[in-house]
């Protein structure tokens, strides 16, 4: 994969779908609000 978790670093899977998060990702707001913090260096949009 060309690109990794921006809170555990893994490669393989988004922030939003991190085993590590522990909530989830039951709300969408959440995500939102919560991935605008790794957005540094996403270029796959």
């Amino acid at each position: 994969s060309k690109f990794k978790c921006f809170l555990c670093h893994t490669p393989g899977h988004f922030k939003k779908d991190c085993p590590r998060r522990g909530d989830g990702g039951s709300s969408p707001v959440q995500i939102v609000v919560s991935e605008e913090e790794g957005y540094e260096s996403a270029g796959a949009l």
